[in-house]
């Protein structure tokens, strides 16, 4: 794809694999493992307060918990395939960082996509050349993906190379990216 853009003239109506996203939360579990345990407060408010063990719930049923976290608020290359975005309230995202925040050294891999964990994304329209970070792959919910926090779209082969670096990186083997027809 090299000397073409990868990006289309318009946004997509839907939100659509290769949608680039801006200002998405991310985060990671902080270590050692930390539970939140919330408690009530004065006011009708509740307060977490963290512990190295988890409380017990208040609503039977419900076996979630609350962790410690840290993460940034960041552009996200959207992953999913559009008929899963369909019928999902979790969307599979990369966090998206502008290629200079990278060594000089590894940019250059980056753009030449020898990297199977960092996808570029050239020329991104108000941000300039980027990468997505696969390591960082995550779900976030649909509603931190509002249409009007869409960038870009990309165009269909685009799209093919997106999927072959996705299968690239998940499986270390290469497949070359099909045209459309």
């Amino acid at each position: 794809m090299a000397g073409e853009s990868w990006w289309d003239a318009t946004l997509k109506t839907e939100l659509s694999q290769g949608d680039l996203v801006t200002e998405v939360p991310g985060a990671t579990l902080v270590h050692p493992l930390t539970y939140l345990n919330s408690r009530p407060a004065k006011d009708n408010k509740i307060v977490y307060e963290a512990s190295a063990t988890p409380f017990s719930k208040p609503k039977k049923g419900d076996d979630r918990q609350f962790f410690l976290s840290n993460g940034e608020v960041a552009a996200a290359l959207v992953l999913s395939y559009d008929c899963e975005i369909d019928k999902s309230q979790k969307i599979l995202i990369a966090p998206v960082f502008a290629i200079d925040t990278l060594p000089s050294e590894s940019q250059l891999a980056v753009l030449e996509q020898r990297r199977f964990s960092l996808m570029p994304l050239p020329d991104v329209p108000l941000l300039g050349t980027c990468y997505a970070d696969f390591r960082l792959m995550q779900t976030v919910r649909r509603e931190y993906l509002p249409l009007q926090g869409r960038l870009s779209s990309m165009n269909p082969d685009a799209v093919d190379r997106l999927q072959a670096q996705i299968t690239a990186f998940l499986t270390r083997r290469t497949f070359a990216a099909s045209k459309p027809q």
